[in-house]
């Protein structure tokens, strides 16, 4: 994250604290974005929905934000139930990161935006087991 002048000020931030990492831009330059793009308010958190406006929602679709590429990526691994049936289960951080060893990523867990980089989590917090909703890369 770059130098900023409005984090100090603005809580419910971990999207726009998420934008400046996964996009490598300060941090006004992410809060101006939210505010612009999500109608992010300071001190606020952002929907998922408004989000989804600019992030492709399908696998196969892409799309371009602040000068780079972003594709939705994989998040969710496939088990065989003992009957013989496939269930196919959200990917928790820790696992991604091991199936995704390369690259940025832009990732939303339930009620939380965060970045992993070269299959290392970029966050406040350490909880490896949260489940990924989204996932996307960026390059």
């Amino acid at each position: 994250m770059g130098p900023a002048s409005k984090m100090a000020t603005d809580n419910n931030s971990c999207t726009v604290k998420a934008l400046s990492a996964a996009f490598s831009i300060s941090y006004d330059d992410a809060h101006s974005f939210a505010a612009k793009e999500w109608n992010r308010v300071t001190g606020r958190g952002v929907r998922t929905s408004a989000m989804l406006q600019t992030f492709p929602i399908g696998f196969s679709t892409q799309s371009r934000a602040l000068g780079k590429e972003i594709t939705r990526a994989k998040a969710t691994s496939e088990y065989k139930q003992p009957n013989g049936t496939m269930l196919e289960r959200a990917m928790n951080l820790s696992t991604f990161c091991k199936k995704h060893p390369r690259g940025t990523y832009y990732i939303l867990v339930d009620g939380h935006a965060l970045v992993i980089t070269d299959g290392e989590v970029v966050d406040h917090s350490d909880r490896p087991k949260r489940r990924i909703k989204f996932a996307w890369k960026i390059s």
